[in-house]
């Protein structure tokens, strides 16, 4: 008795992603064991047959599945390392934005300083006028375009526009001192380079300083001979200058004790206590100076200033390796003329190497 066999597949939906696999079927056999023994065993025989199909199509799958799955693991293996080093360059980026190295520190520093001394000329005129002034000269001995007019033959610049002339008592308001390290530096005028300083401040003027004065005097004096007879400070002379600096700071301090000072208006406290503390600590980096440098320059007065215009002043501090040192009472006028001429002469050459 022959019968009929129906085949029903289950209609199942394929996956809405391209790259999953496409979803499998399965045989679904129509009961048909039982009715009669060759009906049984056919149907035995087709279950076991779509059985084994299923096994093997099942198996297929599963190899499948594993090499994607071997695949994705890869991939999210590389991926997971390209994360990883741009998350670290991210960071590290950021990080840099917001710490930046030293250099760049110092570029950004440069190009503020640029910016305010090309743009906004009345900040450059804020505090200390020789700090701008030594960034100045720093900036115009760096440039090319300067390099043969300051060490040169390059003579255009000299008496030119930019070129500032200087008044006769110019010179003796300008305070230059050698490149030294801290507490070693000795200030002195440009006009006569006399790095003992012989301008008493109005408190050593006063008769109960006379004594201390003349030994002050005495001792540098016979330093100066010794430097300019031998070369050297003597081991004597160098504590009877130290001895000399001493008294003075000590009749200093006797006619201005503490208890003194604390009752002194504000403007008599900088007048009489406070220009006298800065002169005694200006004579002690100068006696330490004296006993420890052997540059006979440093006080034969070869560092006078003999030109008569900011362009000579440049060349001979650039030539002499000398800076700007503070102003002192008086000498605001002069420091500030002297800053708006080297303003110019930088704006010059910066624009001569934009031009270029």
């Amino acid at each position: 008795m022959a019968m009929a066999a129906v085949v029903w597949i289950s209609a199942v939906g394929y996956a809405v992603a391209a790259e999953s696999p496409p979803a499998r079927g399965h045989i679904f056999l129509p009961p048909t064991r039982g009715a009669t023994v060759l009906s049984t065993y056919i149907d035995a025989q087709a279950r076991y047959i779509a059985a084994v199909g299923d096994f093997l199509e099942s198996d297929a799958i599963a190899r499948r599945h594993r090499a994607d799955a071997f695949d994705r693991e890869m991939d999210n293996a590389l991926k997971w390392v390209e994360t990883y080093f741009e998350r670290r360059a991210l960071n590290k980026a950021y990080r840099l934005k917001e710490d930046p190295t030293y250099l760049e520190r110092v570029r950004k520093r440069r190009e503020v300083k640029r910016d305010v001394t090309l743009n906004y000329p009345d900040e450059i005129k804020k505090g200390e006028p020789s700090v701008k002034l030594n960034w100045l000269l720093n900036e115009i001995a760096n440039t090319s375009l300067a390099y043969a007019a300051i060490y040169g033959a390059d003579d255009r610049y000299l008496d030119s526009e930019i070129d500032l002339q200087l008044l006769p008592g110019d010179a003796g308001h300008i305070w230059l001192t050698e490149v030294a390290a801290l507490g070693q530096k000795v200030p002195f005028r440009a006009s006569d380079a006399k790095v003992f300083d012989e301008d008493w401040p109005l408190v050593f003027r006063a008769a109960e300083f006379e004594p201390a004065r003349k030994a002050f005097t005495d001792a540098t004096g016979k330093a100066l001979g010794e430097i300019r007879a031998v070369g050297a400070v003597s081991p004597q002379t160098f504590g009877e200058m130290r001895q000399a600096v001493d008294g003075l700071r000590t009749e200093l301090e006797r006619t201005y004790p503490k208890e003194k000072r604390k009752s002194m208006r504000g403007q008599d406290w900088v007048v009489f206590y406070d220009q006298g503390r800065r002169f005694v600590d200006s004579q002690a980096a100068t006696v330490m100076r004296a006993a420890a440098t052997n540059r006979m320059e440093t006080f034969d007065g070869s560092n006078r200033f003999d030109g008569d215009s900011v362009f000579d002043l440049i060349r001979h501090m650039c030539h002499r390796g000398l800076i700007f040192a503070p102003q002192k009472t008086g000498d605001d006028p002069t420091y500030h003329k002297l800053l708006d001429a080297m303003v110019q002469i930088y704006r010059e050459f910066q624009s001569l190497g934009t031009e270029a």
